[in-house]
């Protein structure tokens, strides 16, 4: 360990000491720990990945999470469509493969217990499939001749009252969120939308914007914010008149998976009064590209997507395993978009997801001397903390020695003045030799049967006392 290379650690408030404690994390390897000056914040307030609620959750959903927080993102989408929600269950369109409540809930308290903010996402006016399961609600699908029905009528109430809000109601409880996102993408791409006359009469626009409105109001009711994306509300063909029939107070995720990410799309948004974050996929450059244009624009965040169909969940790790490589790219470009790329991000996610175990490690002592200030004995009063040899450190072992299973070469005492008389005669701080040197850190030799090498101080900063393991 040499030059000014030096321990991180987190900002002053907790969410700083979090993300601090990810990068140690993440410097340590089964070879040793890798050295490095760390100074930086998150260029995007949201970070976002997306999560997925199958009946193969629980295995996935418990390795994801915490590789999401090592990569520091800060928010889970959480695809929430197929949940056996009691009314999918009472009204007969329950899906065999989708996660239970509870573990729905569980994945929530896992998630928030990694830092992670929950966004579910329950897909609503398009991409419905859900409601429809089993052949039921058949009377609520947007376009009768629909073999496979996409999308529901937004002029019969029972679509409301029967579906969607019952739903959104138990996913309130269940996921205690301050956002829900309600989709509203894609809306007119596959079934005829509108396809009823009287929908016809009322035209597309005020179909979308009645629906949004509608659940917009559902949810502010109940203290939740609304989330959409952009792509049927901003379209070139609305966007001069639908966007400011909506709520200003809507976050628009603009997704755009190519390789051109500087379409303006973000400003544009933005300047129309809407909170806006930009949405990636997996195509190399596409989450870097994306983030960059994000941060330029002034959005909110960025989401990474995945999008492996609804029932999966283990492809994350095997058969679409891209998609879980691009979320190593997006969780650094997200906190710093204008880093280079990362380099092999496949070995990157390997390793997360597939850690491997640490051995002991030979320790490495270093030598602190030169910095020290103050004596570890008093007999003149003069020296540790000046209150003389019954307060001193005198019977403390000096050298090369082992203290609590560690070894430390203790020297004596790296003291600054503070606020206290005795201490007036040190100094403020050590700028030539302390910027010339480390950090006091190094590996010390862990115990007999310990796993892990332990990253410990061989001096203290204020007292130049060996700190306890921890």
């Amino acid at each position: 360990m040499g030059g000014r290379q030096r321990c991180p650690r987190g900002g002053g408030r907790r969410p700083g000491a979090y993300y601090g404690a990810q990068t140690l994390a993440g410097l340590l390897t089964p070879q040793g720990l890798r050295y490095a000056r760390i100074q930086d914040a998150p260029a995007l307030k949201q970070r976002v990945a997306m999560l997925y609620l199958d009946s193969t959750s629980q295995p996935v959903n418990d390795r994801l999470i915490p590789l999401l927080a090592r990569l520091k993102f800060n928010t889970v989408l959480v695809m929430s469509n197929y949940v056996q929600w009691d009314a999918a269950k009472a009204g007969g369109w329950v899906h065999a493969g989708g996660a239970t409540k509870a573990e729905a809930a569980r994945v929530a308290r896992l998630a928030r217990e990694h830092g992670l903010e929950v966004i579910p996402l329950l897909e609503t006016l398009g991409h419905a499939g859900w409601m429809f399961h089993g052949g039921r609600n058949r009377d609520l699908v947007q376009d009768p001749d629909s073999q496979q029905p996409y999308a529901y009528d937004t002029l019969n109430p029972q679509t409301y009252d029967r579906v969607v809000f019952p739903v959104l109601s138990e996913m309130i409880d269940v996921f205690g969120p301050k956002v829900i996102h309600i989709g509203h993408d894609e809306v007119r791409n596959r079934d005829r939308f509108p396809a009823r006359a009287n929908g016809k009469a009322a035209g597309f626009e005020k179909l979308f914007v009645d629906d949004t409105v509608k659940i917009h109001g559902f949810l502010k009711s109940r203290g939740v914010g609304t989330m959409i994306w952009h792509d049927a509300a901003f379209s070139d063909s609305v966007i001069a008149t639908l966007p400011a029939k909506l709520p200003k107070d809507i976050q628009v995720a603009y997704w755009n998976y190519t390789a051109d990410a500087n379409t303006g799309m973000l400003e544009r948004i933005r300047a129309l009064g809407f909170p806006v974050l930009g949405a990636s996929w997996y195509e190399e450059g596409n989450p870097e590209d994306m983030a960059k244009a994000a941060a330029k624009a002034g959005a909110s965040g960025m989401i990474q997507t995945r999008w492996s169909g609804y029932f999966g969940n283990p492809s994350v790790w095997d058969g679409m395993a891209e998609q879980g490589v691009a979320l190593v790219r997006a969780g650094a470009s997200f906190w710093n978009p204008s880093a280079p790329a990362l380099k092999d991000a496949a070995s990157a996610y390997r390793a997360l997801y597939q850690p491997q175990r640490f051995g002991q490690a030979a320790g490495v002592l270093v030598n602190l001397s030169p910095l020290v200030t103050r004596k570890l004995t008093d007999a003149d009063g003069k020296g540790w903390i000046g209150k003389g040899a019954e307060t001193d450190l005198s019977r403390l072992p000096t050298g090369n020695v082992v203290l609590g299973g560690y070894r430390f070469n203790v020297s004596g005492a790296v003291m600054l003045r503070g606020d206290r008389a005795a201490a007036r005669g040190c100094p403020n701080r050590r700028p030539s030799i302390w910027d010339a040197r480390p950090m006091p850190w190094c590996f010390c030799t862990p115990p007999a049967g310990q796993r892990r090498p332990t990253v410990t101080r061989s001096a203290g900063m204020r007292s130049g006392m060996p700190t306890a393991p921890r």
